[in-house]
């Protein structure tokens, strides 16, 4: 457990689960710590004496969408019909994130008792400032984590400049690939080889790690999204000491402006097995709107639409004096350049199938070159209203 944090607040809403699998907030996301809330709960069956509590953490409606923190039960409830018994539930979160569960009977005519988790200490926390006397000499390594590419940054002087990787790019392909003697390969070797050897290639790291599955089978083995991000954030990391000549230890990372708790915690993790403390996630557009308003002062409000290769963000933030404030966030991370790509390989595979009879989408490298003959045409209709596609 830490001590109290300065500007501490909620990462990410805290609720508990209700009838039909849905999430009811309790405490909302931002809300400065500490914080409580009291809810009253009765019974849905005559004669129940206990009652589940189930805590989640995250912004959507399911349960199933978000982080459990923790779950515990209700004993003790008096036997009565259905609806009659009220119990009151104190849920409060001190500055270090550590949420403690009480009960009452609100009618008085019963003793109430907890069993199983009494404390979650797992919640998302972020603070506004750090404890201790005096500045930190850290370098906080700043990383866009993109579909396609990412780009990471460094404060030189005072003022962030872009990393240049050990190839020579400011920008990495954020892309992995498994050799033929099973070395994993890292940027732009591994997005060389989406063409060749697509079975053996993730040329979508950001997308698989926070996707659904938690494995992805690369040749003759099964790799997990953590361990495979974790590939990436290393290369990160190595590049940002080349550039400074001096460790790094510390990052942020961009993250969807409606990426969940879990898929946050699948970043930081990655960070950790790359030895990176990721100090917190930042929405996109968030980030967008600091990189625009950095350094001016006055009172603003910004709207941000940030449509990447993978996800849309949209972020309200009101700007003042170098404070940020987010109004509303929202977006979809199903939603980006490679679903305009998609609807471009079906209409081209969907032509050809029509004039040979063949579909080029069942064939692996077919369907890679596909993939970059539309994403080249789609880069040229952004200025032309026509183009041709040609595929070796």
């Amino acid at each position: 457990m830490g001590g109290t944090q300065p500007g501490a607040t909620l990462a990410a809403s805290v609720g508990i689960e209700v009838d039909g699998g849905h999430c009811e907030q309790l405490l909302a996301r931002g809300q400065s710590l500490p914080a409580s809330a009291r809810e009253t709960f009765t019974t849905a069956e005559d004669n129940q004496q206990t009652g589940q509590i189930r805590v989640f953490q995250g912004e959507h409606e399911r349960v199933e969408e978000n982080e459990l923190l923790g779950e515990c039960t209700v004993s003790g409830l008096a036997p009565a019909p259905a609806g009659v018994p009220e119990v009151a539930v104190m849920f409060t979160v001190d500055s270090d994130g550590t949420l403690r569960v009480s009960v009452q009977d609100a009618t008085g005519d019963a003793t109430l008792q907890i069993e199983g988790q009494r404390e979650f200490d797992d919640i998302a926390v972020e603070t506004a400032g750090r404890t201790g006397a005096g500045p930190t000499n850290d370098v906080i390594l700043g990383v866009d984590l993109g579909t396609t590419d990412s780009v990471c940054a460094v404060p030189v002087d005072g003022e962030p400049e872009i990393v240049v990787n050990s190839e020579g790019d400011r920008a990495t392909p954020t892309a992995l690939s498994v050799d033929d003697d099973g070395n994993l390969l890292v940027g732009k070797a591994a997005r060389k080889r989406g063409v060749s050897r697509p079975e053996r290639t993730v040329t979508s790291v950001k997308r698989v790690l926070l996707g659904e599955g938690s494995t992805v089978e690369l040749g003759e083995r099964e790799y997990s999204t953590v361990e495979l991000a974790g590939s990436l954030f290393e290369k990160f990391r190595s590049d940002a000491e080349s550039a400074l000549g001096r460790p790094v230890e510390k990052a942020v990372v961009t993250v969807p402006a409606v990426a969940s708790i879990r898929q946050r915690r699948r970043i930081e993790r990655a960070g950790e097995i790359a030895g990176l403390e990721i100090e917190r996630t930042i929405d996109d557009a968030a980030a967008a709107v600091m990189g625009y308003a950095y350094g001016s002062d006055g009172e603003q409000t910004v709207l941000v639409c940030d449509l990447g290769g993978g996800s849309l963000s949209v972020s309200l933030l009101d700007v003042e004096n170098g404070i940020y404030e987010i109004v509303a966030n929202g977006g979809d991370d199903e939603l980006g350049g490679e679903e305009w790509d998609a609807a471009i390989v079906d209409h081209l595979a969907d032509r050809f199938e029509g004039d040979h009879g063949i579909d080029l989408r069942e064939d692996p490298q077919a369907r890679r070159r596909l993939a970059d003959a539309a994403a080249a045409a789609k880069i040229e209709l952004a200025s032309r209203e026509r183009t041709r596609v040609d595929i070796p």
